[in-house]
């Protein structure tokens, strides 16, 4: 029999892999871009504020950014399209144009590092929201109302800053 691996370069590893050396991607930030859309459609992702698209949304490592160019017109949305859309850390830091964030009971959002939001946008998404991982984060809402069924601060190894 032979011990010979598969191997998958910069790729996630979400367990149950036998036969693979899984070789993983390097952390980046992610852009939105593009206006209304959903979470899953790599259209609506860049490597930079305003860039081309990537054709792939974040991964739990990465980072989830929206910005004075992520909606171009008043009252976009981001819908929560996945069962768990995921991010390294989410931060809303000059966003303009009212943008809303939706998406139902069964869409969820994980949140391994920082979570900041901006006044200038809502939230009525009402799946879960899950802060997870271990070490210090900031979660800062800025004022927008949290709309979801739960807020869950899931590890114990971790502690949060509420600004």
């Amino acid at each position: 029999m032979s011990n010979s691996f598969s191997t998958a370069s910069s790729s996630l590893d979400t367990g149950g892999n036998v036969g693979w050396s899984i070789l993983p991607s390097e952390p980046v930030d992610y852009y939105w871009i593009g206006g209304t859309g959903s979470w899953g459609d790599g259209a609506h992702w860049a490597h930079e504020s305003g860039g081309a698209s990537t054709g792939c949304a974040p991964s739990f490592q990465d980072g989830a950014i929206f910005d004075e160019a992520s909606f171009p017109e008043t009252g976009g949305t981001l819908t929560l399209d996945l069962p768990l859309a995921e991010c390294h850390h989410m931060t809303w830091t000059g966003v303009q144009n009212a943008p809303n964030v939706q998406g139902g009971n069964d869409q969820h959002l994980t949140i391994y590092g920082n979570l900041v939001l901006n006044s200038a946008m809502s939230w009525s998404a009402v799946g879960d929201i899950r802060l997870e991982g271990p070490g210090e984060k900031l979660l800062d809402p800025q004022g927008v109302q949290l709309w979801s069924y739960a807020l869950r601060l899931d590890d114990e190894d971790a502690s949060w800053t509420l600004a």
